[in-house]
């Protein structure tokens, strides 16, 4: 296919310079997210064996981590419509290998929070966020493809993760390993340095590799992605448009259910009389599951739209609970779990897709910010609610039934979006 199709082959013209993006972004989130991510809880039970520290502070670092993702996440998107990308993915790769290179020597449970501060801060900066707006500037007629590729390879590095740093704990011990982990920073600091660029018009070039610029991508007929119009980035305007709200009140609701189970997936398994073993295959099965759906929801969205994906993996996820609720046997508790993460990992791929489609993918910094701001927040409650629920009643029954209600709520609020989205090109 030749290069203006966004294919990376042609014999007569060299590859389109978005695929380096593409890779670069990659890099940038199987490494640096994934470091922040999933390398961290590894590294728990050498905390608390060596300092004596309690479950719920180690933890707690973890979770202030993780919602310092969706809290800075508006600030980040003002800084990358006004700065681009590039510094921002600059900025939190040199976080994140100072801050993991500091946490070996922590030897205070303060210097352990403040340092998870930091590493919240870089993950905000080298999340999903920052790296599917950079690939959404260079790729239009296949983005879907394009941001199913990119989650699909960042699974791959939220697997690999924490495998390699048990191995170095075990091989030289957790001080040495947390030396040793940001080694790996250094792919995407070179990537971000001389490869990303923020836009193809950096280099005289188009989205695809087209020869012209495509159409406006717009929402309810104004140029969403032009600073200074009404209800653009420009501005925080679309704070005051319904759209939003529900595209924000989705997310929000969708997370929290969603992230009220899979959190305890392993924890429900072991009450149901399952083997350690047999536990950690259900969640390896849950895992499996939304790899293979993140790359596939890419093309679905490219087919059928964002939102019509984006619905169709809540009612997946939705009927998973459904599932769930009646795992008695391991045939039935497999297959939930099969459900849940073919919907989950959609989703995963769909959240940015949803937003560019009704905003348009210039300029939308501050929208998709709020937006992954309000997702975090519903993924920040949903795991503390159900342990809480858990210890009150001694069942994940009354949880599992609120995750399933927020399920159906998220459904509703998508419902509208099917009539006030734009009609994509092609």
């Amino acid at each position: 296919m030749s290069v203006n199709g966004a294919w990376p082959f042609s014999l007569r013209a060299k590859p389109f310079y978005g695929w380096w993006i593409l890779l670069s972004a990659a890099t940038v989130l199987m490494t640096g997210f994934a470091l922040s991510a999933y390398a961290l809880p590894v590294f728990y039970p050498e905390f608390i064996s060596e300092f004596g520290w309690p479950r719920a502070s180690v933890a707690f670092g973890g979770s202030v981590k993780t919602l310092l993702v969706g809290l800075i996440a508006p600030l980040n998107g003002w800084i990358i419509d006004r700065r681009g990308v590039k510094s921002i993915l600059l900025a939190g790769v040199v976080t994140l290998g100072v801050s993991f290179a500091l946490l070996s020597g922590v030897d205070s449970l303060w210097q352990y929070f403040l340092l998870c501060v930091f590493l919240g801060i870089g993950a905000s900066w080298t999340h999903h966020f920052p790296t599917q707006l950079l690939v959404a500037k260079w790729f239009a007629k296949r983005r879907g493809l394009m941001i199913g590729i990119l989650t699909t390879l960042s699974g791959v590095g939220n697997t690999l993760v924490p495998l390699l740093s048990a191995a170095l704990i075990a091989s030289v011990g957790w001080r040495e390993a947390l030396l040793i982990l940001p080694i790996l920073l250094v792919l995407p600091l070179l990537a971000v340095t001389f490869v990303v660029r923020n836009q193809p018009e950096d280099m005289g070039l188009f989205a695809d590799g087209g020869s012209a610029s495509p159409p406006a991508e717009s929402h309810s007929g104004s140029r969403a992605g032009t600073p200074g119009s009404k209800g653009a980035p420009g501005d925080w305007a679309f704070l005051r448009q319904t759209p939003f709200w529900f595209i924000g009140g989705m997310m929000l609701l969708s997370a929290w259910g969603s992230f009220a189970v899979w959190h305890h997936i392993v924890l429900f398994a072991r009450d149901e009389g399952f083997s350690a073993t047999a536990a950690a295959s259900v969640f390896s099965l849950f895992v499996g599951a939304t790899t293979v759906s993140r790359f596939l929801s890419g093309p679905l969205c490219d087919r059928i739209s964002p939102t019509y994906a984006m619905l169709l993996n809540l009612l997946l996820i939705a009927s998973s609970f459904v599932f769930l609720s009646l795992a008695r046997t391991p045939a039935i508790l497999y297959l939930s779990m099969v459900i849940l993460g073919l919907g989950y990992g959609g989703i995963v791929t769909c959240r940015p897709l949803v937003v560019f489609e009704h905003y348009g993918a210039m300029g939308v910094g501050k929208i998709y910010g709020a937006a992954t701001a309000m997702y975090t927040t519903g993924s920040f409650i949903g795991p503390v609610q159900s342990g809480y629920i858990y210890d009150r009643t001694g069942s994940y029954d009354w949880a599992f039934l609120l995750a399933l209600i927020l399920m159906c709520a998220s459904i509703f609020l998508i419902l509208p979006l099917r009539r006030v989205g734009v009609r994509r090109a092609g």
